[in-house]
């Protein structure tokens, strides 16, 4: 046993050096501060994590790139969309998301694609309602139509004053199986309360004219104003405009005849053989043919276009219609005759002249319903816009001595007869004297005179233009846009003169009562004549009065809570209708079979590209992974706690 001892301490002292080397002491030092295996497989876990949120990250953005767009995410399947076609390219330049990619295809499937969406949107919504709850008042617009798949979309929009600067903002689409103005108007009364915005604080509708949107029984504004009375109806001034026109058109044979002429025409070349023919004989003549679009089945301003085409191509459409209705080619179809027709009512010098008159008035008309789109537009602005289109008209067709030419349509005239040897034209002979009846001479009827062309068809193009000019007049009248005049007309006098116009001050104030104290609005209006004397119009005032510095505006305090409710009504109801133009982009007959959650979405989405674009991905991805419990464990982000 001492043997042992003895020689166990030798082999010790022996190696003695070895343990107190320096790299021994390094590899014993390190031994004794290692990690345990519970940390270092915590390590390990923690940086997973941080790749796996990394990686949803570029899932996230892939998707809000393509819903901005207005891209399909899925293909005929869905290894063959847009989707699964972005992430494998973003693959190529990432490596570490190819590798987690094929280790986890459960986070690109098209539930877990809906809810990134969803969160995505209520994120862009819930910045738009809080727009909305800053501004306080605002204005409902909302119109509805059919989808692809025959399912009826109503849209929500609402425009807000933002330091007095206009804003509308599209806030969701919703289905109905209804369109009555009982259930629309549930609808929509249902979707603000669920985005927290108050319909006390509503103070204008704008919709088309539709009878279940504008009727003052069950109509959908009137059911909103049993909730909110102050919440005044103005009917979309494009709508207005357009009932005017088509009043017009249908009492006018002049207008009509014109606009079914071109209709025709534009109706025959719809075919690439015959326009192929038009561009031929554009060749032929040396001249450059334009675009013939058909006409638009319901904006009647937007028949300027085709008018306008028709009247520049007059010679070219001529020679076509020749050549359609002479070649043998043709002979035989239908097509011969209609072509042969409509080339012998287009060389009557009264067909080009009743072109021209057409193209003139719905000229002037859709300059105005270009600038009544603009979302920036007031109410108030409407009424000085619709005024110069009367001025303009009541100048074409003023009541004047008979005897007395008429500059605009004289001119049209000798526009006329100056082509009429180059286009081939010629007066169509006047129609046969027409004596009454013995009856009829005496029941007191008499006999018309058979006017020569000219004088005949003056007298109808002015009848026709005193008869738009009269429709517009009519329709423009209303009860929200009376009031808007009287808080208009309130402002720019005391703005100008310091009056306060005392009958124009209790009608505002009647119909906002608790929004305005009627003694300090009666007392600041004249304030605004210190910096606001030289303005023109309510934009003038808006303008100056976003100038003046806090203290300036504390001094008209009430007037700016009158001149906010000014702005946020709206003029129109474009911001809605181009919802639809982004629904029709998103959900076309190749994506038919979208649910109404992903599509109302991603028409947010599209229609707020800049705010999707704006959104910051690590904020949807944290709230997605927050929503479940098990998906800490794959991405560590803590679950949010309800309070």
């Amino acid at each position: 046993m001492f043997a042992l001892i003895i020689r166990f301490y030798s082999v010790l002292l022996a190696h003695f050096h070895v343990f107190f080397s320096s790299d021994a002491s390094r590899a014993l030092d390190s031994y004794l501060n290692q990690e345990s295996v519970a940390q270092q497989l915590n390590t390990q876990l923690q940086a997973n994590q941080a790749n796996a949120t990394a990686c949803l990250e570029v899932i996230v953005t892939s998707i809000l790139f393509l819903a901005a767009q207005g891209q399909a995410l899925r293909g005929h399947d869905e290894e063959d969309g847009n989707f699964s076609g972005l992430l494998s390219l973003r693959a190529k330049d990432l490596p570490h998301f190819q590798r987690w990619l094929s280790q986890s295809k459960t986070w690109t499937s098209p539930a877990i694609q809906n809810e990134m969406i969803d969160i995505a949107a209520k994120l862009v919504q819930q910045k738009l309602v809080n727009k909305v709850l800053a501004a306080k008042y605002f204005s409902i617009i909302s119109d509805e139509t059919t989808d692809i798949s025959r399912k009826e979309q109503v849209s929500t929009c609402i425009r807000i004053s933002n330091d007095l600067q206009p804003e509308e903002m599209f806030l969701g689409l919703h289905t109905t199986t209804e369109t009555t103005g009982e259930v629309l108007s549930k609808l929509l009364l249902e979707k603000l309360r669920d985005l927290g915005v108050d319909i006390r604080n509503c103070r204008g509708q704008t919709y088309d004219g539709a009878s279940n949107m504008s009727g003052h029984l069950n109509g959908v504004q009137a059911h909103i104003q049993k909730v909110e009375p102050r919440a005044v109806y103005i009917h979309c001034a494009n709508h207005v405009l357009n009932l005017a026109i088509e009043d017009a058109v249908n009492a006018s044979s002049i207008l009509s005849g014109a606009i079914e002429l071109a209709h025709e025409v534009a109706k025959l070349f719809d075919t690439a053989k015959r326009t192929e023919i038009l561009k031929a004989s554009s060749d032929k003549l040396n001249e450059v043919a334009i675009n013939l679009p058909t006409l638009c089945p319901t904006r009647w301003t937007a028949r300027f276009a085709t008018l306008n085409a028709v009247v520049k191509m007059y010679g070219i459409i001529l020679v076509s219609l020749d050549e359609i209705s002479e070649s043998p080619s043709w002979r035989g179809q239908d097509v011969v005759v209609k072509a042969a027709g409509l080339a012998c009512v287009m060389r009557k010098t009264t067909s080009y002249f009743g072109l021209l008159v057409a193209r003139g008035v719905l000229g002037l008309c859709e300059d105005l319903a270009t600038s009544l789109q603009g979302t920036n537009r007031l109410q108030a602005d409407t009424s000085v816009a619709v005024q110069m289109l009367l001025d303009q008209l009541a100048h074409m067709a003023r009541e004047i001595e008979p005897e007395v030419p008429l500059p605009f349509l004289e001119d049209l005239w000798e526009k006329t007869k100056s082509v009429e040897e180059t286009l081939g034209l010629e007066d169509p002979p006047l129609p046969r004297k027409r004596t009454p009846s013995a009856k009829l001479r005496e029941d007191g009827v008499q006999e018309r005179p058979v006017l020569p062309n000219k004088e005949r068809m003056t007298q109808e193009a002015r009848e026709a233009v005193m008869t738009l000019s009269k429709s517009i007049g009519t329709r423009f009248q209303s009860k929200g846009a009376e009031f808007v005049r009287q808080a208009t007309k309130l402002i720019l006098t005391a703005a100008t003169t310091r009056t306060v116009l005392k009958e124009q001050l209790r009608a505002v104030v009647i119909h906002l009562k608790g929004d305005v104290d009627v003694d300090k609005l009666e007392q600041q209006l004249p304030n605004l004549n210190t910096k606001c004397s030289d303005a023109e119009d309510l934009v003038d005032v808006i303008d100056l009065v976003k100038q003046l510095p806090e203290e300036g505006k504390l001094m008209i305090s009430e007037v700016l809570i009158l001149l906010n409710i000014l702005v946020c009504m709206a003029a129109s109801s474009a911001t809605a209708e181009r919802s639809f133009s982004a629904l029709r982009r998103i959900k076309d007959w190749l994506r038919s079979t979208m649910s109404q959650e992903r599509l109302s979405a991603l028409t947010m989405l599209h229609f707020h590209k800049k705010l999707t674009k704006d959104l910051d991905p690590k904020e949807v991805t944290r709230l997605f992974v927050q929503a479940k419990e098990e998906r800490a464990r794959v991405f560590g982000l803590k679950r949010k706690l309800d309070v």
